[in-house]
């Protein structure tokens, strides 16, 4: 069983929240996941195994270092999903979906000082994505931020939210359509995810 990171208010500002209520539109409603994967130390070894020999080699770019663009025609997302299935598994449970998951696509990346990732979405066919924490340091690196489809009801400002406690071995699992980014690296050591889009099978 993982551990499982109470979300917290995206806002500090107290009077802001919204007041306890049945009624509201569910569509509107953000799932969101955060946990800590189970017996992380195996699975980061299992998993940096398929990194040095099927992604490593094909790390490109300048805003960060991915093997996404050579990692399209099949890849090794089969053997993540073997990996961290449990931990997938119980995130879509959480999330209160009851079909089968499905790991269609996985790649990684690499974040070395200065580089970042800007503003984006993984679209609506995957359903739900997820980043896994491989190297991540707290206080020198930034998590993952996202940004809500709306603005703010009470001033109408953009609201942005990013995730507490996060560190290594963090899964993060949330709508493929949701706004997100990875802020500068400032440091020197580099930060590396995981990340992947989950489909869903017939029940």
């Amino acid at each position: 069983m993982n551990f499982i990171v109470e979300n917290v208010n995206a806002s500090p500002d107290k009077e802001v929240l919204m007041p306890e209520t049945e009624h509201y539109i569910s569509d509107w409603v953000i799932p969101f996941y955060h946990a800590y994967i189970s017996d992380w130390d195996a699975k980061k070894k299992s998993i940096l195994k398929i990194w040095e020999t099927c992604a490593l080699p094909n790390m490109d770019g300048s805003e960060q270092l991915s093997d996404y663009e050579g990692n399209q025609g099949g890849g090794y997302h089969a053997a993540i999903q073997a990996i961290l299935w449990t931990d997938i598994q119980q995130a879509v449970n959480e999330l209160g979906f009851t079909a089968p998951p499905i790991l269609n696509s996985a790649w990684f990346q690499t974040y070395q000082l200065g580089m970042h990732h800007p503003m984006h979405n993984h679209g609506v066919a995957p359903h739900l994505s997820m980043v896994a924490y491989l190297n991540f340091v707290p206080g020198k690196h930034h998590p993952t931020s996202f940004m809500a489809p709306y603005n703010s009801l009470t001033d109408g400002n953009v609201l942005e939210y990013c995730p507490s406690d996060v560190q290594e071995g963090s899964m993060i699992v949330f709508p493929s359509a949701l706004n997100h980014y990875a802020p500068t690296n400032q440091d020197d050591e580099e930060r590396m995810i995981l990340a992947g889009n989950i489909e869903f099978g017939d029940k």
